[in-house]
């Protein structure tokens, strides 16, 4: 077994990582990136649906994107 090292390392505010959050046209350019012939995800909803759509349901896609970087909280799936 290895030996755990624990280092306490402070560093400055700026220096820190931090998510910024994404515009819609943001959000559009990597969901029109995707290719729509790939087996849908967890949620079953082929990607060329979102696409289709997606005028429709951008607004509330970067909301919901948005909101998961401003509280920190990420889906396990």
């Amino acid at each position: 077994m290895g030996t755990l090292i624990s280092t306490n390392v402070t560093y400055a505010e700026a220096d820190q990582f931090e998510f910024q959050p994404v515009s819609c046209a943001d959000v559009r350019k990597v969901i029109m990136a995707m290719p729509s012939n790939k087996a849908p995800g967890f949620d079953k909803v082929p990607l060329f649906v979102v696409k289709d759509c997606l005028a429709h349901i951008l607004p509330a896609i970067t909301n919901i994107i948005n909101s998961t970087f401003a509280n920190s909280i990420f889906p396990r799936a």
